[in-house]
């Protein structure tokens, strides 16, 4: 009896210890410590020149998504995107799992997982995310040549800004996968959310469409005449592009 109860007593912490390999669709949370902050970017340390000479620790945390790692650092209410030095590392996630993985140039390979349980871990990111994570790793990588580009500006009647910018951008590996940000003024690049826009013929700027065609069925109104003329252009719902003209017509 006893030597039953031994062998499932071992069987158990050899399956509780068993490594898993991690998928990419998982989106993976660290925090990192002074220690291996340092291991991990090299500078961590920095020093608050109006009130304290004394170097203190920014909090950092490592984000991995998609086979891709990035480290956000805040600091003074800023935020300041990273690279991850080329080495294997063995962390412990948000969720306290114990994993490891290798990088080099911003992939991550053989993640895995050495103990804990991966369902506390969040599956996959918001589109918002991942249009974000993704534009801030081509960047920081310095690997925006893996990218088709395109830029142009777009007017608002309705907002105060006279200058808006559009992004759109898609891995040359991966065309279905198009990816949208705007920027207001001298504001950075973010993830767009929700906009319409539409081209008038030989115009090189876009103009944000505030209507809908069933709009234009139901009842006159005086939009529907001002952009009769207008083709519609680029359309983003909650962060997802639904459509794109730029690359046909560029």
């Amino acid at each position: 009896m006893k030597f039953f109860i031994f062998i499932i007593f071992f069987a158990n912490s050899a399956f509780a210890n068993l490594q898993q390999a991690i998928d990419e669709s998982y989106f993976i949370e660290i925090f990192l410590t002074k220690k291996d902050c340092e291991k991990a970017i090299g500078k961590c340390y920095f020093r608050d020149k109006t009130t304290d000479e004394t170097p203190y620790f920014h909090e950092t945390k490592i984000i991995i998504f998609q086979s891709k790692i990035l480290a956000i650092q805040q600091y003074n209410d800023k935020e300041k995107i990273l690279k991850i030095k080329d080495l294997h590392y063995n962390f412990i996630t948000k969720h306290q799992n114990s994993i490891s993985f290798t990088v080099k140039n911003g992939e991550v390979t053989d993640l895995t997982l050495k103990k804990g349980d991966l369902e506390k871990e969040k599956i996959e990111e918001s589109q918002c995310e991942k249009t974000q994570m993704l534009y801030n790793f081509y960047k920081t990588y310095n690997r925006e040549d893996e990218i088709v580009t395109i830029i142009g500006s777009f007017e608002d009647e309705y907002n105060f800004y006279s200058m808006s910018q559009y992004l759109i951008f898609s891995p040359k590996n991966d065309h279905l996968q198009i990816m949208s940000m705007t920027s207001k003024g001298n504001a950075k690049f973010e993830a767009a959310k929700n906009i319409k826009l539409c081209k008038f013929p030989k115009s090189t700027k876009a103009n944000v469409k505030h209507i809908n065609h069933e709009d234009c069925l139901n009842k006159p109104i005086k939009e529907c005449f001002l952009y009769e003329e207008c083709k519609d252009y680029l359309e983003v719902k909650d962060c997802k592009t639904i459509l794109f003209r730029g690359f046909v017509d560029s």
